[in-house]
């Protein structure tokens, strides 16, 4: 069910850019974002990917309990917290 959260948030928020998009009149919605947010978005897409794979490629292989799959996602998304701190 979480993964299904994660996904299913995920479609939302990029259904909900193409109105906003549509309707926003000085040029490109994407093209007002800040790098954090562009950053953000990268990462965001990254994650989710790797979850689609995970769900894809079953794996019996694990490491304290925890997938690969989830091993990288926990490990990227610890290190994009990092940067993110320091684009601030």
């Amino acid at each position: 069910m979480a993964i299904s959260d994660i996904i299913g948030s995920n479609s939302i928020m990029l259904m909900l850019l193409l109105p906003l998009d549509i309707l926003y009149r000085e040029g490109l919605l994407i093209n007002q974002a800040s790098t954090t947010a562009h950053f953000i978005l990268s990462v965001s897409i990254i994650l989710t990917a790797i979850y689609l794979i995970g769900l894809l490629m079953r794996s019996n292989r694990v490491f304290l309990r925890l997938g690969i799959n989830s091993w990288i996602v926990l490990i990227l998304y610890l290190i994009s917290i990092a940067i993110l701190y320091q684009l601030r």
